[in-house]
């Protein structure tokens, strides 16, 4: 009768104890449920997919906005560069012009300085008698001027062109005239003092004597007169011992 009465106590603990197991998890269960219920509410109240793309292509959109800003400056940075570019080929273009005018007006002052030398080498050389041209010393002398011709010819000297030619006030310096001023055209009968150009400027205009075109018979004639005036100007100043140094 004992043994019966703890085998039922036994099994009677065994039915307790599940029953209480069993509510116990009745809970837990329950929050389960819950929990799975506030996930659902949640993903249903997010940003839909429309939504997202939406705002994606406004991005986009901006983003585009902003690439053809940037693009717009670099252009501009680029123009600006060609510009700064092209302002500065001229600036050393316009330099290196300045500086060659400057050392051809430099070469021309110092040429201009040796023109007075090179007129008295031309008068002192154009009074020596015919006779005494055949010395040494004198054929010297003429080399000298023709060396001191050669270097200033090579610097860009240039003689002016006066002989026949009409009279131009931009190369010729009328002091004489032959004749009446009667509005007919002028030409240059005679030149009285070279003049010269360098670098296609007048460096020293021509003094020359003006007057009418002259018949041919009259230029033979003055021609003639001018070769008597010097074989008479040669006889005259050939010195007494010209004899004896030629001998």
């Amino acid at each position: 009768m004992a043994r019966k009465k703890a085998k039922n106590s036994k099994k009677k603990s065994a039915e307790e104890a599940s029953a209480a197991a069993s509510q116990s998890g009745d809970p837990e269960s329950g929050a389960a449920t819950e929990t799975g219920d506030e996930s659902d509410g949640d993903s249903d109240s997010g940003p839909s997919a429309d939504d997202m793309i939406e705002e994606l292509r406004s991005e986009v959109a901006a983003a585009e906005e902003a690439l053809a800003a940037k693009d717009e400056d670099l252009q501009q940075v680029r123009e600006a560069l060609a510009r700064a570019r092209a302002d500065f080929a001229n600036f050393r273009r316009r330099t290196q012009q300045e500086q060659e005018e400057q050392a051809k007006f430099g070469t021309a002052l110092l040429v201009a300085e040796f023109l007075p030398i090179l007129d008295n080498f031309e008068r002192a050389l154009d009074t020596i008698p015919r006779e005494l041209r055949f010395f040494s010393w004198l054929q010297g002398v003429d080399l000298v001027h023709q060396m001191a011709r050669n270097v200033l010819e090579k610097r860009g000297l240039e003689p002016i062109d006066t002989q026949d030619k009409p009279f131009d006030p931009n190369y010729h310096e009328a002091v004489l005239r032959e004749g009446e001023d009667d509005g007919s055209d002028v030409v240059v009968l005679e030149e009285l003092q070279k003049g010269y150009v360098m670098y296609d400027r007048v460096l020293r205009p021509s003094l020359v004597k003006v007057g009418p075109p002259q018949s041919e018979d009259a230029a033979a004639d003055a021609e003639s007169d001018e070769a008597d005036a010097t074989e008479s100007s040669a006889d005259s100043t050939a010195p007494p011992h010209a004899d004896t140094e030629q001998a």
